[in-house]
C-alpha cells in the first residue's frame, strides 16, 4: 500500500495533464488504497479512464471509493468487472 500511495501522489497530486488512462486490474487494491485513489481521482481534471478490475476492495472501499469519484468530472469509464467484494 506503501508504493501505491506513492503511486497516486506522483500521478494525480502533481496536477498531471497527460494521463487519461489508468489501469489498475489486478493490482490487490483493498479499502486503504481505494480510499487513496478516490482522493486523488476526485480532483484530477484529465483523467477519463479508471481500470479497477479484480480487486480485493471491501464494501467500505466501494462507499469510499465512489464517493470520491462523484466528484470527479472528467472521468467518463470506470471499469470494476470481477469486483471481489471482502464481506
Amino acid at each position: 500500500t506503501k508504493f501505491f500511495t506513492s503511486l497516486i501522489y506522483v500521478f494525480f497530486f502533481q496536477d498531471n495533464n497527460s494521463l487519461r488512462l489508468l489501469d489498475l486490474s489486478a493490482n490487490g487494491i483493498d479499502d486503504i488504497a481505494a480510499n487513496c485513489l478516490g482522493k486523488a481521482v476526485a480532483t484530477n481534471r484529465y483523467l477519463t479512464e479508471l481500470n479497477l478490475n479484480s480487486n480485493r476492495i471491501g464494501i467500505d472501499g466501494v462507499k469510499t471509493l465512489f464517493t470520491h469519484l462523484g466528484k470527479n468530472e472528467s472521468l467518463k469509464i470506470l471499469r470494476v468487472g470481477v469486483l471481489l467484494v471482502m464481506l
